[in-house]
């Protein structure tokens, strides 16, 4: 049986790999092994980015500059806040931009500052860097309906109106909370999130950019089904 070429893949154009994700610095930390793993990731034709974690201080766990130094100036990459966010409330279940406990709502508005000032001080510090996009979640877990919907836009008017640069900002859709327990990150419905975001763009004095991004894996989560990625990016593409 003959083997599909998967190398075809990177053929494409703007092709953004999640390298964060099977890096060494999760596992089995070392300088070394971690700027190889980087250097053939920087080395594969066809990427144009990599998604950056922002773990809720910095790119990297350890030495972030082992990062930094290796990404091609030519390259568009996303922050994302992902790592951030789910770290928090895995600390604090109130903790998220939806969140009814005012507290929580705040928390994550706090976060979501220290990544800007954090994607501006490294833009600065590393001329080779960019930021197109960053990209984060609704949370928290368990919150849903139309109080949510209000107070996630609320924490959005007041995100957008930062100076945010060049980066665009996306809600990246996760799986959607369900009652029974059986989701894994329980974000609000893709139907809710979209609705926000429109309110918000409607808006005539909104200084950044906002849209949404479809994790394949996450709506599959949600859907139990590979069918579910494509329904999503339709639904997503009518709003």
């Amino acid at each position: 049986m003959k083997l599909p070429d998967h190398t075809k893949v990177f053929e494409r154009t703007n092709v953004i790999v999640g390298a964060y994700a099977t890096a060494p610095s999760l596992v089995n930390w070392g300088p070394q092994k971690e700027a190889d793993y980087l250097r053939r990731i920087c080395a594969l034709p066809g990427v144009d980015g990599l998604e950056v974690p922002y773990w809720g201080e910095c790119f990297c766990r350890y030495d972030e500059s082992i990062l930094l130094n290796q990404i091609p100036s030519e390259w568009n990459n996303v922050v994302t806040v992902i790592p951030g966010i789910m770290g928090r409330v895995l600390e604090n279940p109130t903790f998220g931009l939806a969140s009814k406990s005012e507290h929580g709502r705040s928390l994550a508005i706090e976060l979501m500052e220290k990544v800007r000032r954090k994607i501006k001080v490294v833009v600065n510090a590393y001329p080779n860097f960019r930021c197109n996009v960053g990209s984060f979640c609704s949370a928290p877990i368990t919150e849903s309906g139309a109080d949510s919907k209000v107070r996630f836009k609320r924490s959005l008017q007041e995100i957008v109106r930062w100076d945010w640069g060049e980066s665009q900002l996306v809600v990246e859709h996760c799986d959607e909370y369900r009652q029974d327990g059986s989701h894994q990150k329980g974000s609000m419905s893709l139907e809710d999130e979209l609705m926000v975001l429109k309110d918000i763009q409607d808006q005539k004095d909104v200084d950044t950019r906002l849209g949404i991004t479809i994790n394949w894996g996450r709506s599959v989560i949600e859907g139990r089904d590979v069918k579910t990625p494509v329904e999503h990016i339709r639904i997503a593409k009518k709003a």
